[in-house]
């Protein structure tokens, strides 16, 4: 996605307020709960764990991770604070097509903070239809 333009008038108020919404955790339960959750992962955890950390670390990286299913679809996006699913977040239309697109402007105050995002966690990927991804892109 492209990033968004300096000359954007976004009312710096509701971006602020949206920011302040979605940096709105608790880090120190969030860090206990890592510090008691990592330990737990098996070898290839793991490895999947440190290398996702890294790329958050340095900006970069792109990871499909496939392994056998533990939830049902949405559930996973309520295991996690303040989760989501892809269709909430990036407002993708429930009926989709080969012109589907997705329903955030480029220049509203939510399109702005996906783009200073650093991480999305998109689960059962293997489920979603070619128009969601082609919609989000």
């Amino acid at each position: 996605m492209p990033l968004p333009s300096s000359n954007i008038n976004h009312n710096s108020e509701d971006l602020d307020q949206l920011i302040h919404e979605e940096l709105s955790y608790n880090t120190v339960q969030l860090e206990n709960e890592l510090h008691q959750n990592v330990p737990l992962l098996n070898e290839d955890q793991h490895v999947i764990y440190d290398a996702i950390i890294q790329a958050v670390k340095h900006d970069c990286g792109c990871f499909f991770i496939d392994g056998p299913g533990v939830t049902s679809s949405g559930i996973a996006a309520v295991l996690i604070s303040d989760g989501r699913t892809a269709y909430s977040q990036f407002k993708i239309p429930i009926k989709l097509n080969k012109s589907s697109t997705y329903n955030i402007s480029q220049r509203s105050k939510e399109a702005c903070l996906i783009n200073m995002m650093k991480l999305f966690i998109w689960d059962e990927v293997p489920m979603m239809h070619k128009f969601a991804f082609e919609a989000v892109d």
